[in-house]
C-alpha cells in the first residue's frame, strides 16, 4: 500500500513539473492597451491578426498571419513560462498618473486563459519585452498596409 502511494505521488509531481510549452496548444495571444479616451487591442492565432481600436469592436482588422510569425511567437513563448505569468514583476508607475496606457498580455493555451499583471503601455516586463514588440511589429506592419 505505501508502494503504490508512492508511485502514484511521485506520477503526480513528476506529472505536473513537467509542462513543457507545446507551440501546437497555443490558440492565440492578446495584447491590450487601454485608458478612459484610448483603446488597442492587438490578437494573435495561428490564422490571423486583429487588431483593434474600438473597445466596443465596431471596427477592427483582421489580417491573415504568416506561417513565420506564429511560428516566432511561439519561439518567443517558449522562453516564458506562461504557467507564472501573473507572477512576472510589473510597474504601473506612469499608468496610475495617466501618463501611459495601461497594459496586459494573456495567453490562451490548452483551453487556458494566463495573464500577466497590468503594467504601463511602453515599459513591458523584461521577461515578456519581445514578445510584446513582436506584436507591435506586426501590427505596425499591417497598419502600413
Amino acid at each position: 500500500m505505501k508502494y503504490t502511494l508512492l508511485i502514484c505521488l511521485s506520477i503526480t509531481l513528476f506529472k505536473g513539473c513537467s509542462q513543457e510549452f507545446k507551440g501546437e496548444l497555443l490558440e492565440s495571444v492578446r495584447y491590450s492597451a487601454s485608458t478612459r479616451g484610448y483603446y488597442f487591442e492587438i490578437v494573435a492565432s495561428s490564422e490571423y491578426l486583429m487588431i483593434k481600436n474600438d473597445r466596443n469592436l465596431k471596427a477592427y482588422d483582421r489580417n491573415p498571419i504568416s506561417q513565420n510569425d506564429w511560428n516566432e511567437i511561439i519561439d518567443l513563448l517558449k522562453k516564458i513560462d506562461i504557467y507564472t505569468l501573473e507572477n512576472i514583476e510589473t510597474e504601473t508607475v506612469k499608468s496610475s498618473t495617466d501618463r501611459a496606457a495601461m497594459a496586459e498580455l494573456s495567453i490562451h493555451y490548452d483551453q487556458e486563459e494566463y495573464n500577466t499583471n497590468l503594467f504601463d503601455e511602453g515599459s513591458p516586463p523584461k521577461a515578456i519585452e519581445s514578445l510584446i514588440n513582436k506584436l507591435l511589429v506586426m501590427a505596425e506592419s499591417v497598419e502600413r498596409q
